[in-house]
């Protein structure tokens, strides 16, 4: 990944966000602008930064939306749920249905079918149907989910907990932490996450540059 890095702010064009920062927002958001201005960020690029105030919303970065969510992550597997033991790998000829899934239960999400950035999908068939799935964007030696998602039919049946705990275990066979991240409006998801131990937090925002 070709990347620039200077007191904590990364850039790069391999996928996803053009750029984060950790630390201070408003260095951050104050190199960005520049790094606008240089032509280095364009207009309708997507920032990863740490949590904006109103302060530091209203500087001299041009924002056309923002998103406030959390990095979570666990150091443990977490404790076993019913229906954990469904998750599975999914392969090739799950993508049809994969697809039809994620287009009618989470049309907004960034993690899709055919994502260079997506490892594996892991998911839970309810006979012939799958009714649940998530993805496996693991990189850089941590184990990261994405676009957990279950049916809108299916939901209040505990299949979220049981697709989260499941690709969670997998991913601890491989990896010494597992994360996510959750919009910070998702409270629901936030506490089924805690519980499964999800404990480390890391306040972000995402902005589209304006």
């Amino acid at each position: 990944m070709a990347a620039r890095r200077h007191h904590g702010v990364a850039a790069s064009a391999e996928g996803g966000p053009v750029g984060g920062a950790f630390g201070a927002p408003g260095p951050a958001v104050e190199l960005f602008a520049a790094l606008l201005a240089q032509g280095v960020v364009r207009s309708g690029q997507w920032l990863h930064l740490p949590r904006l105030g109103s302060a530091d919303l209203a500087g001299p970065l041009p924002i056309a939306r923002h998103h406030d969510w959390d990095f979570l992550w666990a150091t443990a597997a977490p404790p076993h749920q019913p229906g954990d033991p469904r998750v599975v790998r999914l392969t090739a000829s799950d993508l049809p249905a994969l697809t039809a899934l994620v287009d009618e239960a989470f049309p907004t999400s960034t993690s899709r079918p055919g994502d260079p950035r997506v490892v594996d999908w892991y998911g839970i068939r309810a006979g012939d149907r799958l009714v649940a799935a998530g993805a496996d964007r693991s990189r850089g030696g941590i184990g990261f989910l994405a676009g957990l998602t279950v049916a809108p039919a299916e939901r209040g049946r505990g299949l979220g907990a049981a697709l989260t705990a499941g690709m969670t275990r997998a991913l601890f066979a491989r990896y010494d932490h597992v994360a996510l991240g959750v919009y910070t409006h998702n409270v629901g998801a936030t506490r089924l996450y805690r519980r499964l131990g999800f404990t480390g937090t890391l306040e972000r925002t995402s902005l589209g540059v304006g």
